[in-house]
């Protein structure tokens, strides 16, 4: 994920909406690919790094941070222990006292599927007396892909799901967007492909029972947005409105920026 600072502080102050208008900056230690985050509360977040199998709860204000949630021990299934190593997690979305974790969906440089970089899974927020944290709900859902490409309204999406390339080139496909509309569905944003240079939006209707029932997803219509033929990397819904970060389907070279 290329800019992933800049991506985060900007997913940052939307979802900590609790914080102050006039609050101080902080920088926090110990990610270096920050991918996601969502509060937990007033006081603390958690945050993925999309080079690691761990989650990591930070306190408003407070550099260090003050737990972090092995993958890998809560869920078993949620990235091979022997493939942990790259987990892509690149968004996030709460819904109630549940949170939504997607990872890219994407093959990796050489164009080869990686089981690890397809998986779909929740976390449930604990609250305690010294700090907030998130526990596994179940093993994640990993056909997310398969059944996407199996709905005929998605052919887009399936033809980039079966190039063999660099997920960051025309064509490939990369998912870095999540998140909970009002009624408490998912919309998952792509960063690639486009669809005649619109940026791709998939609605989920029914994430919980995807996730505890292992129920086929129900998608919406496919959503196209004219971001300047940018693709989605990092969408939050802030009332009343989406607030998406749009930016080069590629890297740093690709010819657009990003836009707000």
């Amino acid at each position: 994920m290329n800019y992933p600072m800049r991506i985060t502080t900007l997913l940052l102050n939307s979802l900590l909406m609790a914080a102050p208008a006039q609050a101080e900056e902080t920088r926090y230690l110990g990610l270096c690919d920050a991918s996601a985050a969502v509060a937990l509360g007033e006081t603390h977040f958690v945050v993925a790094d999309d080079d690691r199998h761990v989650l990591t709860i930070y306190q408003r204000g407070k550099p260090e941070a003050v737990a972090c949630v092995e993958l890998l021990r809560n869920s078993g299934e949620c990235l091979p222990r022997a493939k942990a190593t790259k987990s892509d997690i690149e968004g996030a979305a709460r819904i109630g006292d549940r949170i939504y974790w997607i990872s890219s969906h994407a093959r990796n440089q050489d164009g080869e599927i990686k089981a690890q970089r397809r998986q779909f899974f929740a976390t449930d927020v604990l609250a305690s007396a010294a700090s907030p944290t998130v526990s596994a709900a179940t093993p994640p859902y990993t056909r997310l892909i398969e059944d996407i490409a199996a709905d005929p309204r998605f052919a887009v999406l399936s033809t980039a799901s079966k190039q063999a390339i660099d997920p960051e080139m025309p064509g490939g496909l990369n998912i870095e967007g999540l998140t909970a509309t009002p009624d408490g569905q998912l919309l998952i944003g792509f960063r690639n492909p486009l669809s005649e240079g619109k940026a791709l939006l998939l609605p989920l209707r029914n994430p919980a029972a995807v996730i505890d029932q292992k129920a086929r997803p129900v998608f919406g219509d496919l959503i196209a947005l004219d971001l300047g033929e940018r693709g989605i990397r990092s969408i939050d819904f802030v009332a009343p409105r989406f607030a998406i970060v749009a930016g080069p389907v590629g890297g740093k070279k690709s010819g657009k920026g990003f836009a707000l």
